[in-house]
């Protein structure tokens, strides 16, 4: 009889985590774009008081400040891209990191602390490292 109903339980266990894994249609993020959108929002006005533009340009000498052109493209433009691609692909499973444990996403990936730490080149051929 406890073997018949341990192999219920295992049964109906098994069905809600299908029904709830399957009935699952879409999952909130924001998307790439937006997180370009957030990074240029924030070089163009500034966040809790720092501003990029004035820091281009009076601790850089950068005179254009976010304005400056790098390989024909706009300082905040490049800052637009590395939002959008550092959500891209297989990077973002390197952003987690549990401060109790120092683990990453379920122990499959690099903490964030332990990725970003990485020597140069080892983190990938991603762009933005």
């Amino acid at each position: 009889m406890i073997f018949r109903v341990k192999n219920i339980f295992k049964i109906f266990s098994m069905l809600i985590i299908m029904i709830s894994v399957f009935s699952v249609s879409q999952i909130m993020a924001l998307e790439t774009d937006t997180h370009r959108d957030i990074n240029e929002s924030i070089v163009q006005n500034g966040i809790g008081g720092f501003s990029l533009d004035n820091y281009l340009k009076n601790q850089l000498g950068m005179q254009d400040g976010k304005d400056t052109f790098i390989n024909n493209k706009a300082v905040f433009k490049w800052i637009g891209d590395g939002g959008e691609f550092e959500d891209d692909g297989l990077r973002p499973r390197s952003h987690f990191l549990n401060p109790l444990t120092n683990q990453g996403l379920v122990g499959i990936c690099y903490s964030a602390l332990e990725w970003a730490t990485l020597p140069v080149g080892v983190q990938g051929s991603e762009h933005y490292s």
